[in-house]
């Protein structure tokens, strides 16, 4: 039927339009559902991505915090190792304060005094040494301090969602939701147990570490950080969520660190060069007295009293003096002044006109121990059961051959009525090994290892020189004057005058010493041989060394009647290199021994004396050329006044402290126990009572005495005297005639040089990706 219509004419076009307009809009109908799906699909893939995109920048701001982290990290690494730097030089320089103060109360002096090998002498802190010595330990401060950090920071800041941001506001206004989804890997140390340390250590090998204190650290390995996160967002109602493993390693310790000084300058002057400085006396007059480093008391009779200088003892209470490390100097007497008392010279020298332990004394001691003594007049031992030891040399450089008076003329006195039977005196002469570095580094001894290391003068350096002889005293001439009468004995022992109060005996003897040529005087109360025939039958004065030889030959000719020779032990010289006189050491008489070069000796064992007291050891007047040496001004006096000015008084009392500056004669200062420190320069007395521990310098034109029980110590500080001094202006510049400017450090410290500790984060985070 369909065909009869379509060839029938009637309505054909019609139909035939009508059935394309249906085919055309079913065809578009099915275009357009097909359009809008895919539209629908392309917003839903777009949605899906933006919230993807979204989901993971959650994580790139989870990596930037991390970022943040790790940099405060290797911040507060680099602050450890800065603090802990710090705190290791503090505890250095505290080491070595303790180890002073230490030394200060070894009255023995075997303690070693602790020098940090990190710092300078100036106070300057040894980069080189302490990274060579500490670089492991410095590594893992920095390691500590940054995974301690890390540890404690990280979780929080990754949780905390106001680290998150808007992304695109244009997109979507939320923040992507973090999350830790498994448990966190700290950063813990992985090689705590070592085998060397689960071994027991080797005895000795602890030992050595101990006493070298130079141990570094093994490097500590730390397991990696780990954390998983997972980002979370929903955009259009799309949810996606992406998750990663951040894996943080432990940087390198990059950071360069520098040191930060205080530097003063400072001239030296001899005052605070010293532990004891007066222009008068020192008086020991109670309990054990220590001093460490230099003491200078000029020396002054008064009181009624023919001695003055370092007097030691008081009403037989028992008083000890040691001194160590220091040189003392005296124009006058170092003496024990009453019984059970005893002086202690250790590594130093001693510079005095007479050393005695008097008579009417019983149980005193002198010993000097690693030092030279050197006297313009005697060594006088008087005293009962009394000790002189002296383990070093002795230099008596005065020449007395030509002299009426017995103080210019260097001795060995023995008045002791027990010389071999309680009393005793002994001197080795010995070079003591390391004694020229050891001087050389004492206040005054600027020139002596110059000097010293000078093979030529090897004999200045040691022995026993004794330049001149003994005098019988209290004797009258023809003329009723007080006369002192030279002996031939350089070593001269109670008693031993019988030998010029006898006529020889051996007449085939010729000239001088024949009986008949000999003439005894009268002196009052006693006859000694003076003078003698020449041939021609003129009178003729015995020398010095006529009366040394006369000494001999009465021992020859009488065989040693009424001498004594102290026995074997009683008295004991050794390495005697010049005796002007005869000497007696063990049990036997030696005759007077010539050295060719005693004239220059002489010469500068004076010099060196008038630089010690004069001069008060300033190393200004000692000029060293190649000629040698040459001093300025020997025999005018050096005052305090001379080197400072007292234009200021000074009183700063306080924490254990005192700064003292009088001047006035008529105010004593009194140092107690609850002093422990201080500067003392006054012009008058000053009274150290009671128990007493003091580091610093005491200055006084007036006297110095140590008074009531408790033993008192005074240790030079040289260090607390520089900073001290530098610090306060008033009292610094007071100080005149300085000596050489010291540059020295008044404090130090270590810093973090942060430009050197930038390290890019992407070698120091590990990310894996999951699904």
């Amino acid at each position: 039927m369909l065909k009869k219509i379509f060839k029938s004419n009637t309505g054909s076009t019609l139909v035939l339009v009508l059935f394309f307009l249906s085919i055309l809009s079913m065809l578009g109908i099915t275009i357009l559902s097909v359009s809008t799906v895919n539209l629908k699909m392309k917003v839903v893939d777009k949605n899906a991505k933006n919230s993807l995109y979204l989901a993971e920048s959650g994580l790139q701001e989870a990596y930037a915090e991390i970022g943040k982290v790790i940099e405060k990290g290797i911040d507060v690494g680099n602050e450890k190792v800065d603090e802990k730097l710090n705190e290791f030089i503090e505890e250095e320089k505290k080491k070595e304060e303790e180890s002073r103060e230490k030394a200060a109360l070894d009255p023995e002096n075997k303690i070693e005094i602790y020098e940090s090998p990190y710092l300078t002498d100036e106070g300057f802190i040894d980069q080189e040494r302490l990274e060579k010595d500490k670089k492991n330990t410095m590594i893992n401060w920095f390691r500590e301090g940054y995974t301690t950090s890390v540890n404690e920071k990280l979780e929080g800041t990754i949780l905390n969602g106001k680290n998150y941001n808007i992304v695109d506001k244009d997109i979507d206004s939320s923040n992507a939701q973090v999350s830790i989804i498994e448990p966190i890997s700290l950063y813990q140390i992985i090689n705590q147990e070592s085998e060397d340390s689960e071994k027991e250590p080797d005895a000795e090998e602890s030992k050595d570490k101990i006493e070298n204190e130079i141990v570094d650290e093994k490097i500590k390995e730390y397991r990696n950080y780990q954390i998983t996160l997972l980002s979370e967002f929903t955009h259009k109602e799309i949810e996606k969520d992406v998750r990663a493993t951040f894996i943080l390693k432990v940087p390198d310790y990059r950071a360069a660190y520098f040191s930060d000084y205080t530097v003063v300058q400072l001239d030296e002057n001899i005052l605070w060069k010293k532990s004891l400085t007066t222009e008068k006396n020192i008086f020991v007059e109670d309990d054990n007295v220590t001093i460490k480093g230099d003491i200078y008391a000029y020396g002054t009779a008064e009181n009624g009293s023919t001695k003055g200088g370092i007097i030691v003892g008081n009403e037989g209470k028992g008083v000890n003096l040691s001194v160590y490390n220091g040189q003392v100097a005296t124009n006058e007497y170092l003496l024990t002044n009453d019984s059970n008392s005893s002086i202690t010279l250790n590594n130093g020298d001693l510079y005095c006109k007479i050393l005695e332990i008097p008579e009417k004394t019983k149980n005193c001691a002198v010993t000097i121990d690693k030092g030279t003594v050197n006297t313009l007049d005697d060594i006088e031992l008087n005293g009962e059961n009394a000790k002189i030891v002296i383990n070093g040399s002795y230099f008596g450089f005065t020449e007395g051959s030509n002299s009426s008076h017995h103080e210019e003329s260097s001795s060995i006195v023995i008045n002791s009525p027990d010389l071999g039977s309680g009393t005793s005196l002994k001197i080795t002469g010995e070079e003591i090994p390391g004694y020229d570095t050891e001087t050389s580094q004492l206040v005054g001894n600027d020139y002596y290892s110059e000097k010293y290391n000078d093979k030529n003068n090897k004999i200045f350096g040691y022995g026993i020189i004794i330049g001149g002889t003994g005098y019988i005293s209290e004797l009258k001439d023809e003329l009723d004057q007080k006369y002192d009468y030279q002996t031939g004995e350089s070593v001269c022992i109670k008693g031993n005058y019988v030998a010029y109060t006898q006529y020889l005996k051996d007449l085939t003897r010729k000239g001088k010493f024949h009986p008949d040529n000999i003439i005894i005087n009268y002196f009052p109360p006693l006859f000694l041989a003076n003078k003698y025939f020449l041939s021609g039958g003129t009178e003729e004065l015995y020398t010095v060394v006529d009366k040394s030889e006369y000494f001999q030959h009465y021992k020859n000719d009488y065989y040693g009647l009424n001498l004594n020779l102290g026995s074997e032990n009683g008295l004991q010289l050794e390495n005697v290199r010049h005796s002007t006189g005869v000497y007696i050491s063990k049990n036997n008489i030696f005759s007077s021994k010539y050295n060719n070069d005693i004239a220059s000796i002489f010469t500068e064992k004076n010099e060196d004396y008038q630089y010690y007291v004069n001069k008060m050891s300033d190393p200004q007047v000692v000029t060293l050329s190649n000629e040698g040496r040459v001093f300025n001004g020997l025999g005018t006096r050096t005052m305090i006044t001379d080197q400072f000015a007292f234009t200021n008084n000074i009183i700063i009392n306080e924490a254990n402290e005192l700064i003292r500056i009088n001047n006035s004669p008529d105010i004593s200062i009194t140092i107690n126990e609850d002093i422990k420190k201080g500067i003392i320069i006054t012009k008058g007395d000053v009274y150290i009572k009671g128990k007493v521990n003091f580091r610093g310098t005491i200055v006084a034109e007036g006297n110095i005495y140590f008074q009531d029980k408790g033993a008192k110590k005074i240790t030079h500080d040289e260090n607390y005297l520089r900073q001290t001094i530098s610090k306060n202006e008033t009292l610094r510049d007071q100080f005149k005639n300085n000596g050489k400017t010291q540059s020295f450090v008044t404090d130090s410290k270590l810093g973090v040089d942060e430009t050197g500790s930038y390290l890019k984060f992407s070698k120091l985070i590990d990310i894996a990706w999951k699904r």
